[in-house]
């Protein structure tokens, strides 16, 4: 019995001014009732500790089942994002390449442009070193 006798004698005459001898009935009952509360207190916590157990094991489930979701969901949104980040490069990509065309477009006219003048300066100088051969030729023929 894990209740001392004699502290309980002890007590019980203190608190109420009973005396109780060893062999008391009164003991034995209190014996019975402490071996009774042990059987109580074991069952509790062979069930607390299965409740424990189990809760364990049904948050481990939970935890589980969270990163699956969690995976699922990222992972669509992973999908969704990227799908949007493709579309959206590829209408940049067009906008860039229409731009560069119209860019392409514009030096090649000047260019184009630029071979035209300088043709025609090209004929300019030389219809002016022409009249200049003509107008030294004819100051001297009239000379």
């Amino acid at each position: 019995m894990s209740l001392d006798r004699n502290t309980l004698i002890t007590e019980v005459a203190k608190r109420w001014g009973i005396i109780l001898k060893e062999d008391d009935p009164i003991i034995a009952v209190i014996a019975l009732n402490d071996l009774v509360l042990e059987q109580h207190t074991l069952r509790l916590e062979a069930a607390y500790k299965a409740l424990e157990n189990h809760l364990e094991k049904v948050n481990k489930t939970y935890v589980d089942q969270s990163r699956v979701i969690a995976k699922t969901v990222v992972g669509d949104a992973l999908v969704h994002a990227t799908r949007e980040i493709r579309r959206e490069a590829d209408q940049a990509t067009q906008v860039i390449g229409h731009a560069n065309s119209q860019q392409i477009e514009g030096i090649s006219l000047g260019l184009k442009e630029r071979e035209v003048l300088k043709q025609s300066a090209t004929i300019a100088w030389t219809v002016a070193g022409i009249s200049s051969l003509g107008l030294v030729g004819a100051l001297f023929w009239f000379t």
